[in-house]
């Protein structure tokens, strides 16, 4: 296990429930009450806390939560074990919560009931619980070094305010795997902030005291040294709550490391298939032991009640005494009175609803199919037996009949109901639907009027003024965002043009995600114009391409590519922009012509494309996807030194809010980007601000160099991984890259740009200032008043 952790220097506890508050609004609805719980003990003990507790027992669904301050390379070694121990993984999540904490939520399937028995459980918590003693005692063992080379003290980070009385130290939240609902209550947890408090004093005794028994009872293997993780394994008898062990369990996924990280990836899916097929095989179960449906004859139209069964071997269906049919000849089910005795039987004189009817096609000789007419008493019954049957004849003849699911059959027995109840009010169906939509808004709308006219009567004199001068202020308002809106469709015609008159594609030369580039002709003049796939206008593509229209008509920079036209009209949606005849950087490392640049050159274009970016965040703009393939050159390398412009701002942003010194940064966390360029912690879904181009752009600096795809040994999630949960940065692979290493104070450049905190990265004017330097400068020299000092012994080759 290693040796203890050093005690850490003594910090008054800071307010943790007022840092939690003050969060909510950024708390996903993945994070409940009790991980309020655990956090609020984590970061009060100072240690980890790991709590693993099932939140499904039928289905054998179980989550694992781990709490503790930021570390790396814990998710892979956990993984890892998970999956040693015979443990599929659904899904992977981290979340960064207040006071530096990381949390690890693992949603894990047991398909082969590992956790069933006490040993076992206990036994797999104990090797979890080893790994994140082993991790956290490096992580506090760095995080002391470093504290032992600066002379101020440890304090409390600036999104926490002291406590005016402080809070006594709680001990870390004990293991507990009972069952929970796994709903995710944003509302408990302000309510369990609450009733933490109220029951904190009453309750710490008894919890040293469970600690203590535990702690003797517990196996030799999850025992920990003093100082570690003060947590005990909760004995699986009063947690797991089965009535027998599975016989035969379902064999276990195989689960690639990729899918257990960052949530990149989740196989939530799949684990929704697998519960529809346990409630199937329940449904088969219990159609083995009989039930009663009504059987129409097609010689007298009336029914018959039968017990009828479906045989142990799922071959037959069987009913009175030996009578049966097999699922080989059966051409699946027809829900609702559509086939054989339906069809002649008039509904008046026909004692069942629509929708508990359903017929068994059955095929007699190879030309003739009759069909057998059935009747259940509910609406489960019947949606049991018609999903059940249709898998049946899907199983024996799966090329020719599909499945049915539960809620195909939900959604034809809603139709019959909606036919049914407008033929019995004399209307049709549409008429009805519109009827009823009609008087529900207008219900709606009276009460609206009645709650405003009951306000209204409630205000004084001078109340009534000041309404009337609001809506008077409100209408104008209104007028002058009309005079906006004809202005701005002034402007917009300025630069809008009819695709089919003025546009002459030539040959294509570029193709994204959605869009395809083209060299083509407008207005005699040579332009690139991205053109939307027509079968990927969507609603969303569309918004997101108006987002670019509205940012790239305003650039005006000589790094960035002049924006010249568009056509914002469906089915053409397209951008026209100068074209750049030396293509992209992309393909222009790839020429031996580059390599021939001298350093002087390589300045000029690194230069170009720091002052692109900074113009860039200049405006407030974040452009998040910045690689080689977006950077363009005016002219190609062998006419000499091209001018390097900046490109597709299709995932471009607006930065809300952030700043160098707000330790929030920007408001955005979602993931956006191509991972081999993205920075660490736009890969982890924290929060980011325009720094995450500034590491971009050191990556794409580095390919200037070696003239290299990143991380080409990866995959795009390996490498992911490997940024985020390794610190790892792209390492030179070819014979080129290798004999010609980068020199110094590129290298050192280079570093500083892709620092693994956002804060000790550089502002894009800072690069262009070392950039000026650099270029009159011999390469193998540093710069050490423009560059820092500890970027310097970093390698990138």
């Amino acid at each position: 296990m290693g040796s203890p952790v050093p005690a850490l220097r003594p910090v008054a506890p800071p307010d943790v429930s007022s840092s939690w508050l003050s969060a909510k609004k950024a708390i996903p609805t993945e994070i409940t009450d009790r991980h309020y719980t655990m956090w609020r003990d984590s970061v009060e003990t100072q240690c980890p806390v790991v709590d693993l507790r099932s939140v499904c027992a039928h289905r054998n669904v179980y989550e694992l939560s781990i709490m503790a301050k930021e570390r790396q390379g814990l998710l892979a070694e956990v993984s890892d074990c998970l999956r040693n121990s015979q443990l599929s993984i659904l899904s992977a999540k981290i979340f960064s919560l207040p006071n530096d904490s990381v949390m690890d939520l693992f949603r894990i399937y047991d398909g082969r009931s590992v956790l069933e028995g006490d040993d076992d459980a206990a036994h797999v918590y104990g090797k979890v619980l080893e790994i994140v003693n082993r991790a956290y005692e490096a992580s506090t063992a760095t995080c002391l070094e470093e504290d032992n080379t600066k002379p101020s003290d440890v304090c409390v980070p600036n999104e926490f305010t002291p406590s005016e009385k402080p809070l006594s130290p709680r001990p870390a939240q004990q293991p507990s795997m009972r069952q929970t609902s796994g709903s995710s209550c944003r509302e408990g947890v302000e309510e369990s902030m609450q009733h933490a408090e109220q029951e904190h004093n009453s309750q710490a005794e008894e919890r040293k005291n469970v600690n203590r028994d535990e702690s003797k009872a517990a196996p030799s293997r999850a025992q920990t040294a003093p100082g570690k993780v003060q947590t005990s394994k909760a004995t699986s008898t009063d947690v797991f709550q089965y009535s027998s062990r599975r016989a035969s369990a379902s064999k276990s996924r195989k689960i690639r490391r990729e899918y257990s990280n960052l949530a990149l990836y989740n196989v939530e899916a799949e684990a929704q298939d697998e519960g529809l097929r346990r409630s199937r095989d329940a449904e088969l179960a219990h159609l083995r032991k009989g039930e009663v449906l009504y059987l129409y004859s097609p010689d007298s139209h009336h029914r018959y009640s039968y017990t009828f069964r479906i045989s142990e071997n799922l071959k037959n269906l069987e009913w009175d005494k030996g009578k049966s049919v097999d699922f080989k000849s059966c051409h699946g089910v027809v829900y609702g009175p559509k086939t054989g005795t339906f069809s002649v039987l008039d509904a008046a004189k026909r004692p069942d609803e629509d929708w508990l009817c359903f017929s068994l096609l059955v095929r007699k000789s190879r030309d003739a199919m009759t069909s057998m007419d059935f009747a259940a008493s509910s609406d489960e019954q019947v949606t049991r037996w018609v999903c059940c049957l249709q898998y049946l004849c899907h199983k024996w003849q799966p090329e020719r009949i599909p499945l049915l699911t539960r809620e195909n059959c939900i959604f034809e027995s809603g139709r019959m109901k909606v036919r049914h109840l407008a033929k019995h009010l004399g209307e049709t169906v549409p008429a009805m639907l519109t009827r009823v939509a009609i008087e529900y808004y207008r219900n709606k709308e009276s009460k609206q009027k009645e709650t405003q006219r009951a306000n209204a009567s409630q205000l004084s004199a001078e109340q009534r003024r000041e309404l009337l001068a609001l809506r008077k202020e409100l209408r104008h308002s209104l007028d002058r965002e009309t005079i906006l809106k004809n202005r701005l469709k002034d402007t917009q015609a300025a630069w809008e043009i009819d695709f089919v008159r003025e546009v002459a594609l030539g040959e294509r030369i570029g193709k994204g995600a959605y869009s395809d580039i083209w060299k083509a002709t407008w207005r005699a003049s040579v332009v690139a114009c991205k053109v939307l796939r027509a079968q990927d206008t969507s609603d969303k593509r569309v918004r997101e391409f108006y987002e670019e229209v509205k940012l790239t008509s305003k650039f005006r920079h000589p790094n960035i590519v002049l924006f010249m036209a568009a056509c914002p009209r469906p089915p053409h949606f397209c951008i026209l922009t100068e074209f750049c005849f030396g293509g992209n950087v992309y393909s222009a490392l790839r020429r031996v012509s580059w390599r021939r640049l001298d350093h002087r050159a390589l300045v000029r274009i690194a230069r170009d494309i720091a002052r692109g970016l900074l113009y860039l965040h200049a405006c407030n703009i974040v452009h998040r996807d910045v690689k080689s393939q977006n950077i363009l050159l005016d002219r190609p390398v062998e006419e000499g030194t091209p001018v390097a412009k900046i490109c597709d701002f299709g995932l471009s942003r607006e930065l809300v809010c952030g700043a160098d010194d707000d330790p929030d940064g920007g408001i955005m966390t979602n993931e956006t980007g191509t991972y081999r360029w993205m920075a660490p912690e736009m890969i982890r879904h924290e929060r980011y601000n325009e720094k995450v181009d500034v590491y971009s752009y050191g990556v794409t600096v580095w390919e200037l160099f070696t003239c290299e795809f990143p991380f080409a040994n990866f995959s795009p999630i390996q490498a992911a991984f490997a940024v985020a949960d390794k610190g790892a940065r792209p390492v030179a692979l070819t014979e080129y890259g290798r004999a010609n290493p980068i020199p110094l104070a590129w290298n050192a450049l280079i570093n500083w740009c892709w620092a693994t905190r956002p804060a000790d990265r550089p502002r894009l004017d800072q690069v262009v200032e070392a950039l000026n330097r650099m270029e009159f400068q011999n390469p193998d020299i540093l710069i050490p008043s423009v560059i820092p000092n500890n970027h310097v012994h970093q390698t990138t080759s």
